[in-house]
């Protein structure tokens, strides 16, 4: 307001910034050696394509990331060379033409089977025994 009068005007922003954090992480198919990890785009784009994802791992026992890949295109992977029954987490970031957004982190999976090994049998009885063999029944 001015003494010659009032202007108003209407103005769309749009703000470009890095992009933030994948939603729906998830990891599925754990052996003792991988996992299969899926995720959906960020809600916010930063209003730039995003341009790839970012995957790191850690060990719970320690403090240091190691990136699987920055150059994945696609919203899966695969997470391979896992140490058996080892503890890990996993982070993914997006990334667009001005920068790298924020991780999102799962919580930590054991690289294990989901199923235990069967234990030694029990309560065998020997039957129909000879020379060099037998029939064990449980």
């Amino acid at each position: 307001v001015n003494p010659c009068g009032r202007a108003t005007a209407v103005a769309e922003v749009n703000v470009l910034d890095k992009p933030g954090p994948p939603a729906a992480f998830d990891i599925t198919e754990i052996t003792n050696e991988s996992c299969v990890l899926t995720w959906n785009p960020p809600r916010d784009d930063g209003g730039s394509k995003i341009t790839n994802y970012i995957l790191e791992r850690r060990a719970t026992d320690s403090e240091i990331w190691h990136k699987l890949s920055s150059t994945i295109k696609e919203t899966t992977f695969k997470a391979t060379n896992l140490i058996p029954l080892k503890e890990y987490i996993f982070r993914v970031s997006a990334e667009n033409m001005y920068g790298i957004g924020e991780p999102v982190q799962h919580s930590p999976i054991i690289a294990k089977y989901p199923f235990d090994p069967p234990g030694p049998p029990t309560r065998l009885q020997p039957s129909d025994i000879t020379k060099d063999a037998l029939t064990l029944t449980g």
